[in-house]
């Protein structure tokens, strides 16, 4: 059984300095031209700092409880099998009570998937809110020579259809087995794709171009055509389909990673991996194309991209950036306010053609993650600054010795 422990590596290049002065273009001109704003603003928390007393489960329960699922539906990748593993399941249920979600991989074993589905009926109950499951998905990972997709060998492409097709139904039985020993039936209702195994524009030296691409785009709609047999109900999409940035022109185009000619659920997935930059992600969002799809955007927490010298940037587990970011960003993804009117939308940004949220990394798998989703959290609710610091603390309290290791 594979479990993908490295992240997810998209080696896209940074912004260039013209994309670099049209996000500050944005900045400067939401500030020249600020919209009308009414009392009803929501709040915008100043500082940092957190409190050096320790929380009981208790008390950050007492908390939680006040606080609302996000607006926004928000899957992950695969819950970690530390996650379910935890004797209280405190953190596995207000995740999926906030969320709204819960995602499962090829990893979990049926007892975890049991858990789970037990811990979406106690977060059912706890919100009155039916979560929403999705299972996240690596095709094609197993092939031998992954650079020449044009002559991939008739072993390797049975191997992988009959891998797909083996894990796939696997956990759709566990999650039949499971819904048959719980009150209720969840169904899945996204499979995340994640389409990292080939790149169009880097054909083998002597291989055509279109050749290349135009087997990408068949071995993909066979992984496309196995996820809708299996979850015939589900939305199938691709991780880092639609815009972002590249070396090219004004340094924005699609995603070097896919053809675009891939069957899809139709909407575009971009990759907000920079939570450090809350303008420069809201670019992000603003250059997807407004063709009438909606937005699926994967966002990296507390991880993350990090620039280097040069056009390059690195992935790093952990980020070390304001929790008040995390704050705003929370605001902009899950509260009516900030898209309520065209000013807004263009001040802020067009957050409300997301339809669901992916988190990448798993939820608590990494050090710093329950601070900044506590943080997003806070801000989705419009907290003040101190209730704001108790939902942080009391995330924090869920995940006493939390993992620190990394994804790499």
């Amino acid at each position: 059984m594979i479990k993908r422990t490295r992240p997810i590596q998209y080696f896209l290049i940074a912004a260039t300095s013209v994309v670099a002065a049209q996000v500050l273009f944005h900045a400067i001109n939401s500030n020249a031209q600020t919209p009308d704003i009414s009392a009803t603003e929501p709040k915008l928390i100043l500082g940092s700092g957190m409190s050096n007393a320790k929380m009981s489960i208790s008390e950050a329960l007492d908390v939680l409880a006040g606080v609302p699922p996000l607006q926004v539906r928000h899957f992950s990748w695969g819950l970690s099998p530390e996650l379910i593993a935890q004797p209280d399941r405190h953190a596995l249920r207000e995740t999926i009570r906030l969320t709204g979600g819960a995602s499962f991989a090829i990893w979990h074993q049926p007892d975890e998937v049991v858990r789970v589905l037990r811990t979406v009926v106690d977060a059912h109950r706890a919100s009155g809110q039916t979560p929403w499951l999705a299972v996240n998905y690596s095709p094609w990972v197993h092939v031998s020579d992954r650079a020449n997709p044009a002559t991939m060998s008739a072993a390797d492409h049975a191997f992988e259809v009959a891998w797909m097709e083996k894990h796939l139904g696997r956990i759709r039985d566990y999650i039949n087995v499971g819904n048959d020993m719980i009150p209720g039936q969840y169904r899945v209702r996204h499979v995340l794709l994640d389409g990292e195994a080939f790149w169009p524009t880097k054909p083998p030296a002597g291989v055509d171009p279109q050749l290349h691409s135009d087997a990408i785009t068949k071995l993909y709609n066979t992984s496309y055509d196995i996820a809708k047999s299996i979850f015939p109900d589900a939305r199938v999409s691709w991780y880092a389909f639609g815009t972002g940035p590249i070396f090219e022109g004004n340094g924005w185009g699609n995603y070097t990673g896919h053809t675009m000619d891939e069957k899809s659920y139709r909407c575009w997935t971009p990759i907000l991996f920079s939570p450090q930059s809350l303008e420069g992600t809201t670019e992000l969002v603003r250059r997807q194309i407004d063709d009438g799809r909606p937005l699926i955007p994967w966002l990296s927490m507390p991880g993350g991209y990090r620039p280097l010298t040069g056009f390059g940037r690195e992935w790093v587990p952990k980020m070390e950036y304001p929790w008040e970011i995390a704050w705003q960003l929370g605001a902009r993804v899950n509260n009516d306010w900030y898209t309520a009117t065209p000013d807004r939308i263009e001040r802020f940004g067009p957050w409300q053609r997301i339809e669901v949220m992916v988190l990448y990394p798993s939820p608590f798998e990494i050090e710093g993650f329950p601070e900044k989703f506590g943080a997003y959290v806070a801000g989705a609710h419009d907290k003040s600054r101190e209730e704001s610091l108790r939902i942080i603390e009391a995330m924090k309290a869920l995940w006493p010795e939390q993992s620190t290791r990394s994804s790499e």
